[in-house]
């Protein structure tokens, strides 16, 4: 047998021994070779210059030939080295795949629209869409932070008038938080996107609620039991202050009062005019300012005549 020979027949079994071991191979490994359009694949850049901003579609779509993959598994980027402030075609590249080629890229170019950067601070405002229910206010609304950075372009940034959060507070009655995203809102009331970057995006509001209150002056009545001893007439009898301030919460139901009066008083013993510190006797569910007054009381031998 002449060499030539033998090495036909030393190729025949190479090949043979390789499909047996590829054969073997997915058939142990269970791995199955397809041809496949992956959506969604997320377009990154790089190679960015300092102080630029890049606009463009940020997914596209691979085709592969291969194992399986998802479009987290895919490295899809444009390289924007060199390149200044306008607008550019650029193409689309993706980096190697395990295990994978790539045959197609959907689009292979994009166009990418570079500009300049600005930065500026703005406080955070807010604004109440829907409000507390009746009976409720807000006592206090606090952001956290108070401010926030905006990125972009220039002419976006001057067209900011604020940042804004929105509150929806119905059936809110008592103090809550929040944590809501921060919007930019131009001199017409209308949300601003393009090419915005809000840093933090997001933040923490509370909301301080309390009850809306009424307010009514009612007469302070004194209330004198028992009874001098003989010889002895009452004159005549003040209180300090006359009126008290009843403090009522919205939608609090309380007992309907003309006035207020003062715990017991004893004229029992007495023999001479005197002042007497009394606490008010406030049905419950009442708030009243002060809590309590003073009382005089003028007694008088009888016959005697005069006042406090």
């Amino acid at each position: 047998m002449n060499d030539s020979k033998r090495g036909r027949i030393s190729l025949k079994i190479i090949s043979v021994v390789l499909a047996v071991l590829l054969w073997l191979f997915v058939t142990n490994e269970n791995i199955i070779i397809t041809k496949k359009e992956i959506s969604g694949v997320k377009l990154n850049h790089v190679n960015l210059g300092e102080g630029l901003k890049a606009s463009y579609t940020d997914r596209v779509a691979v085709e592969i030939i291969g194992t399986p993959k998802k479009a987290s598994d895919i490295n899809a980027y444009i390289d924007l080295r060199g390149l200044k402030p306008g607008v550019h075609t650029v193409p689309v590249k993706v980096s190697r795949v395990s295990g994978a080629r790539v045959t197609s890229i959907r689009p292979d170019q994009v166009k990418v629209q570079i500009f300049e950067t600005r930065e500026n601070v703005f406080p955070v405002a807010y604004e109440i869409e829907t409000p507390l229910p009746s009976g409720y206010k807000a006592e206090g609304i606090i952001t956290v932070p108070d401010k926030c950075l905006v990125k972009g372009p220039e002419e976006v940034i001057e067209r900011i008038s604020s940042l804004t959060v929105f509150l929806n507070l119905g059936g809110l009655t008592r103090t809550s938080a929040y944590t809501l995203p921060v919007k930019a809102i131009d001199g017409r009331g209308r949300v601003l996107s393009d090419n915005l970057t809000i840093i933090p995006d997001k933040v923490k509001v509370y909301v301080v609620v309390g009850q809306e209150k009424s307010l009514r002056k009612l007469p302070v009545v004194s209330d004198l039991t028992g009874k001098l001893p003989d010889g002895y007439v009452l004159g005549e009898v003040r209180v300090d202050p006359p009126q008290v301030t009843q403090v009522t919460g919205s939608g609090k139901t309380t007992p309907e009062r003309s006035d207020i009066t003062t715990a017991p008083v004893s004229l029992d013993g007495r023999t001479a005019s005197f002042i007497e510190e009394a606490r008010l006797v406030v049905p419950q569910g009442w708030e009243v300012f002060p809590e309590r007054v003073r009382v005089f009381v003028q007694v008088n031998t009888t016959g005697q005549e005069g006042g406090i």
